[in-house]
């Protein structure tokens, strides 16, 4: 990629580069303190209904004198039952796994939990520098990870109703509600859920692949119930979704020059575009470099991803 230009003998990610250098850096999207303030609430709330949990756990370790157990001696039983249920839910994942064919066994699943958290370490690393190469491929990581999310939940709904596999019923139904109201949300719940899923950062994914659920900080429910085959299931798809991503990540690397091609001609245009405003304007406000700057920010975000997908897209139809 170092060898692309654009026809001045100049690279263009040298370019965009010394662009980026020269303009504002973009500002985030300012969230509205309404939304801020039910983002802090939900927070605490999230909190105190673990402190509850754990208030709970804790009234449950009572001494056989009535005496509540020392901190220590409750923190250290904490530990013991999170990796106990740690172990347990990542032994019904796999062995979920083996019920749905899905190819996926405890070596091939820390191969790509192994991968997941490279996956997360270069996106962590390279989202915090400045330079352009490592920032796109920070971009299309999580453009492929992402496109990855829905194939993996459809390939798990196929296994799913190959086995005769229901989903786990976590929707609780009201004794006044009628059959075609529930069912409407159930639905709807279900088609959240997956939109959830889809939307996951890596990190997250690097979690739930074993099964390690970050809201449940206290504890887990019991194995067995819904909720906990609702997230063994999730880790599933995490698993196939890991897989699917693997292979979009090595599709990259084959396909490298032919996305470096295309993406000198496309950035080429849009970067000549952000220096005719610079030259023209010159940045006396600063409006006009917001502008350039959230302009400059989507070459990185979308136009180079953008690409990438499409050179992968082209190759599973065989064009």
């Amino acid at each position: 990629m170092e060898n692309s230009s654009t026809g001045n003998g100049h690279s263009i990610f040298e370019a965009i580069s010394r662009l980026f250098g020269s303009a504002t850096p973009a500002q985030p999207a300012a969230v509205s303190p309404s939304l801020s303030e039910m983002e802090s609430a939900f927070n605490v709330a999230l909190q105190q209904l673990n402190g509850k949990i754990e208030e709970l756990q804790r009234q449950k370790l009572q001494t056989a004198g009535g005496a509540v157990a020392s901190p220590a001696a409750y923190a250290e039983e904490r530990e013991r039952r999170m990796n106990e249920a740690h172990s347990r839910i990542l032994n019904d994942i796999l062995a979920m796994h083996r019920r749905l064919a899905t190819g996926i066994d405890k070596p091939a699943l820390d191969a790509l939990a192994a991968f997941l958290h490279e996956c997360v370490e270069k996106v962590a690393k390279e989202r915090s520098v400045p330079e352009v190469m490592p920032c796109c491929r920070s971009s299309i990581l999580r453009r492929f990870h992402h496109e990855a999310g829905g194939f993996a939940w459809d390939e798990m709904e196929r296994q799913l109703a190959a086995q005769n596999e229901a989903w786990p019923e976590t929707t609780q139904r009201d004794p006044i509600e009628e059959e075609a109201a529930f069912e409407n949300r159930r639905q709807l719940k279900y088609r959240e859920m997956k939109n959830d899923f889809v939307n996951y950062d890596l990190a997250r994914s690097a979690q739930l692949i074993r099964g390690i659920e970050r809201a449940w900080q206290a504890d887990y429910p019991d194995p067995g119930t819904p909720l906990w085959r609702e997230l063994v299931l999730e880790g599933v798809a995490t698993g196939l979704r890991a897989r699917i991503l693997q292979g979009y990540y090595e599709r990259l690397l084959a396909n490298k020059e032919k996305i470096v091609a295309r993406a000198t001609e496309l950035v080429g245009r849009e970067l000549s575009a952000l220096q005719a405003v610079l030259a023209e304007k010159n940045l006396t406000s600063l409006e006009d470099a917001h502008r350039v700057a959230t302009t400059s920010g989507r070459v990185l975000d979308e136009v180079i991803p953008d690409i990438a997908w499409q050179v992968i897209e082209e190759e599973k139809q065989g064009r």
